[in-house]
């Protein structure tokens, strides 16, 4: 039986070498992403150039001198997820100075590098395992964002994780312990970047698809394990801030920043809130009460404003989906930036879009839904705060995978064009020897 991807003909050596040497090639993929990150990270420096940066370090040291979580080092907080600055404090007291903070960053870009490579080998073979490495490897904004101290490439990283274990279970002779390892992926993502926990609901639908009759179990499972840490976070937030606080209270301010009269959608936190901020200053709020009328303020503002309110979420999805920000650290923005994004990210659309387009002869995955499912589903979860590429970014590193996955069936599709078949069989997923070429058509 002729494969799609033959190893004869146009394309035949390449492809030869793809599958030849996948494990080289993603092996090297992550050797240029610790050697060009940590170059980039020596370069960047111990001055952090994003406010973020700096509030999340000092939470870092503020932990390691006072053992508290806290940011004036007095009172507790619960104004960012825990997981990344007990992460980074973690680090600090170990002796990480800033580059070594960043430099610890690369090496999670490097593991997602390994774990993307490991998920579309699953989903298509090996030669998709190989294509998914390089590009993670070589995207400049992961590459750029990995030298900063932002949680994003650690979100994406769990959420590679937790689909690797979740396409395993019908393979595994100890399901549950992959189950486990899917919560305790979720509780960690949870405490680190909960907008992007959204997923969860996909992999469980995954594990319902794949599992079968020991699906309900193995769900259980993961959700309880996935609720330990979280609702601990909140026992603590109760206790120490005499309020109940489930995650963070950044979320009122980032509310704020993108709603109210004065934002559009690509002004995020640049927009000027400051007037709300003396006010709460002037009634000498704490942070929870703060927060809360942050919130209220923006929700208010909604309510009295319906048609700017939808016009604004609009607009905000588009951004989304787009190639440059405004940012308060005028330094980091650039044209040249801006065109590597667009040329970079763009391109990674197109080939997703061209896979359904495929859908009908190729059929798509349970797990390539859900990464692209969870991808659109993100972006309206964004959109009601504000965008930012950062943001994006730990949804872009798994789109990174389907785009290898869709660039296997353009190939399969372009050898076997001529071949008169109408659909496939089976879906994509199958093995890591190489799914496409198993149920692509035969002459």
């Amino acid at each position: 039986m002729d494969v799609a991807l033959r190893t004869s003909g146009r394309f035949g050596r390449v492809i030869e070498l793809l599958e030849a040497h996948t494990n080289k090639i993603t092996y090297a993929s992550m050797g240029f992403v610790l050697v060009a990150g940590s170059a980039l990270a020596v370069r960047e420096g111990s001055e952090l150039a994003y406010f973020d940066e700096r509030e999340y370090l000092t939470m870092a040291d503020n932990f390691v001198e006072h053992h508290r979580y806290t940011v004036d080092g007095i009172n507790p907080t619960a104004y960012k997820p825990p997981v990344w600055p007990l992460l980074l404090g973690f680090l600090r007291w170990l002796g990480f100075g800033v580059v070594g903070l960043r430099v610890a960053n690369v090496v999670m870009l490097a593991a997602c590098v390994l774990l993307g490579s490991l998920l579309a080998r699953r989903i298509a073979g090996r030669t998709a395992g190989t294509l998914a490495a390089v590009a993670i490897a070589v995207f400049p904004v992961g590459l750029y964002a990995s030298t900063t101290l932002y949680p994003q490439v650690l979100g994406a990283g769990l959420v590679l994780g937790a689909l690797l274990l979740a396409i395993a279970v019908p393979d595994s002779p100890r399901p549950g312990r992959l189950a486990v390892g899917i919560g305790a992926c979720f509780g960690i993502l949870i405490l680190t970047v909960p907008s992007l926990a959204v997923v969860f609901a996909g992999v469980l639908a995954l594990l319902w698809f794949t599992a079968r009759s020991r699906a309900w179990p193995l769900i259980i499972t993961a959700v309880v394990v996935a609720a330990v840490l979280p609702m601990a976070w909140a026992v603590r937030n109760t206790v120490q801030m005499e309020a109940f606080v489930p995650i963070a209270t950044v979320d009122g301010v980032q509310l704020l920043n993108g709603n109210n009269a004065k934002a559009r959608p690509d002004t995020g936190p640049t927009v000027d809130t400051s007037e709300y901020e003396e006010y709460a200053d002037e009634q000498n709020m704490n942070e929870v009460d703060e927060t809360s009328y942050y919130r209220e303020v923006a929700l208010t503002w909604i309510r009295d404003n319906p048609g700017d309110a939808a016009s604004l979420y609009v607009g905000k999805l588009v951004q989304h989906f787009g190639y440059k920000d405004t940012l308060q650290t005028a330094t980091e923005s650039s044209s040249s930036r801006d065109l590597i994004v667009a040329v970079t990210y763009y391109p990674l659309l197109l080939l997703v879009g061209l896979r359904f387009v495929l859908a009908r002869r190729y059929r798509l995955s349970p797990v390539e839904i859900v990464i692209v499912g969870w991808y659109i589903v993100n972006a309206f979860v964004t959109a009601v705060y504000f965008p930012r590429i950062r943001y994006r970014l730990s949804a872009d590193i798994p789109l990174l995978v389907e785009a290898a996955v869709a660039v296997v069936v353009l190939l399969a599709w372009y050898l076997h064009r001529g071949d008169g078949a109408s659909a496939a069989e089976e879906p994509v997923l199958a093995s890591d020897e190489g799914a496409v070429r198993d149920n692509a058509p035969a002459r």
